[in-house]
Formats: structure tokens, C-alpha cells, sequence
């Protein structure tokens, strides 16, 4: 029996040792590192499975895939992929439900201590030969402030379990959970606009659908204390960019920590740069050498169950 050929779109790993381990036996891995539609397709075109990370598979890359059975993205999201068109060709979607919860949850925790403590200001501070507290940097204690999480998925979940040592005021908005479940985890259920209202500390913890695309906008953060902190580590699209930027120009809120934003890697000019009160990294909250190895190889496991017959672990619902 011939080899499945399995195309990889584009991956940021240093290798695909782990894939190919897996999937060698049964099918050639060619891996592009293009995301260029057009080149996808000439490589694609007469795939058994594809793998992408950052590409964008669209309607007309889908079209093109004539014998395609298993798409598989390097993420727990699912964007960049046109899910109904994969559903009208019968091609399965996986993707990577749990490979870097703790990860996560860990930097959103480091972000808030770094908040919490003002580490970047009194850092610039040192830098510049200052050896003292300042009276004018509020530094309230993290057991008198209130906390809001912005969804409720397994990341949430172990977030709470890292911060209800720090805080009794955890809030959290969710359209699935019941209040039942959020308590168990420490938390009170909210609606969104009485938690964005409240909080001391919004954390954006939700996967991007086209119904969550800005999910905070102007008026969300009109409606948020002036004291009040923005952390993002879910989808830098999540957020209306141009809002934030107006919201921290005119002091709406107090700061913000991103590990994402709308367009990645972000333009050195970008007005978020100019503002001490933001800290950026470049969307590592999902790191840790673990956290690689176990998502190469639960994609290949998925892409070989699939091309063998069986039902992928990850499997994408379309709905």
C-alpha cells in the first residue's frame, strides 16, 4: 500500500521529530513553512491530511483539497479555518483540546503579581538611579481586590485554583457555566457588564468566534474602573485594539498586560509600545518545552487515528 502524503503548512518549532516519529510509518510529511494560499494549494492539493498553525485555510483552499480527510491545527483555538467548508467536503477538524493549560494559567498569575506589585515601574525606577517606594503608585493588596475572568474553559478552571490564595472576590462570566460549577471553583457567576463594572482586574480567558471578535470595546471600557487592569492571554482580536489604546490615553482604565494582540508579531511602532503602564510579551503564555512536545504529538496521533479509521481524540465540532 502507498504512503498517505501529509502536508505541514507552517509551525514555529525548531523540529518535527515528533511528528514523523508518529506519522512516518504510514505517510510521507512534507512541511512548507508557507502561508501563502496559493503555494498551500499547488502542495496540497492531493493531501490525505493537513496540519497548519498560523496559515489561514480558507474557503478556496479547502475547495482544492481533493481527497483531504483530516485537518489539524497546532492550537487549542480554532480560528483561521473555515469550518463549514470542511463540513460541506466532510473533512474532521481537530485540534489540541489540553496541552498548555498550566502554562497559561501560570503567566496570567505572573502577570497579575507583576501588576499587583508594580514590578515594571519600580524596575524603571532602579534603571534610573531611584532607590525608593513611590507615594504616588497605588498598591493595594491583592486580598482587597476583585478578580474577573472572561470565560470558564480548562485554563479558567486551574487559574482559580492558582488565585483563590490571593482572593475571596473572584468573579467569572460565562454563557455555559452555571453558577453551580463556578462556585465549586471559588468563584461567583457574573453577567459581563456587572463583572467589567467591578473588577479590579479583568482577565480575557475566552476562545475568538466571530460573535466574540471585540468583545471589549469602547464602552466596556467606559464602563470599568479607572483603577482597573486589563490581562489578556486568549486572542488579541478579542479586543477592540484602537479602544484600548484610546482607554489607556485618556486614563479609562489603569493599564493592561497582553500576551496577544490583533496582529502578531506587533509593529515596533505600535501605540502600545508608549505607554509604561503596559506590559507585552510575544504570545508565550502557552510555553514550556512540555507544553511543545505535547502538542506535536497529540496533532500526529490525531492526523494517524484519522488516516487509520479510527476517531481522533480532538475532534472539532461543527456546528
Amino acid at each position: 500500500m502507498s504512503k498517505y502524503k501529509i502536508i505541514i503548512t507552517d509551525c514555529e518549532y525548531a523540529h518535527i521529530e515528533n511528528e514523523c516519529r508518529i506519522l512516518n510509518p504510514i505517510a510521507d510529511v512534507m512541511l512548507l513553512q508557507s502561508k501563502d494560499a496559493a503555494e498551500i494549494i499547488k502542495h496540497s492539493a492531493d493531501c490525505d491530511a493537513l496540519i497548519f498553525q498560523y496559515a489561514k485555510i480558507t474557503e478556496t483552499v479547502i475547495l482544492h483539497l481533493s481527497k483531504c480527510k483530516v485537518i489539524a491545527k497546532y492550537a487549542t483555538s480554532i480560528d483561521g479555518i473555515d469550518l463549514n467548508a470542511c463540513a460541506k467536503k466532510g473533512i474532521i477538524v481537530t485540534n489540541v483540546s489540553d496541552y498548555c493549560t498550566e502554562e497559561v494559567a501560570t503567566h496570567l498569575v505572573a502577570f497579575l503579581l507583576m501588576i499587583a506589585k508594580q514590578t515594571k515601574h519600580y524596575m524603571n525606577k532602579v534603571k534610573s538611579g531611584q532607590w525608593y517606594y513611590s507615594k504616588d503608585q497605588p498598591m493595594p493588596p491583592l486580598s482587597h481586590s476583585t478578580i474577573g475572568i472572561i470565560g470558564f474553559g480548562k485554563i479558567t478552571r486551574k487559574a482559580l485554583s492558582y488565585l483563590t490564595p490571593f482572593s475571596k472576590k473572584l468573579m467569572v462570566y460565562s454563557e455555559f457555566a452555571s453558577a453551580e460549577t463556578i462556585a465549586a471553583h471559588g468563584a461567583a457567576k457574573q453577567d459581563l457588564s456587572t463583572l467589567l463594572a467591578n473588577s479590579d482586574y479583568v482577565i480575557v480567558l475566552t476562545p475568538l468566534t466571530p460573535q466574540s471578535k471585540h468583545l471589549l470595546k469602547k464602552e466596556s471600557f467606559i464602563s470599568m474602573k479607572k483603577s482597573a487592569y486589563l490581562i489578556n492571554v486568549s486572542r488579541g482580536q478579542l479586543i477592540d485594539e484602537t479602544a484600548l489604546v484610546w482607554a489607556l490615553q485618556t486614563g479609562e482604565i489603569a493599564g493592561a498586560a497582553l500576551d496577544v494582540v490583533t496582529e502578531e508579531p506587533i509593529d515596533r511602532h505600535h501605540p502600545l509600545h508608549a505607554f509604561d503602564n503596559v506590559i507585552l510579551t510575544p504570545h508565550v503564555a502557552w510555553y514550556s518545552v512540555q507544553s511543545i512536545e505535547n502538542l506535536q504529538k497529540t496533532v500526529a496521533e490525531d492526523v494517524r487515528r484519522v488516516l487509520l479509521g479510527l476517531q481522533p481524540e480532538n475532534i472539532v465540532s461543527i456546528r
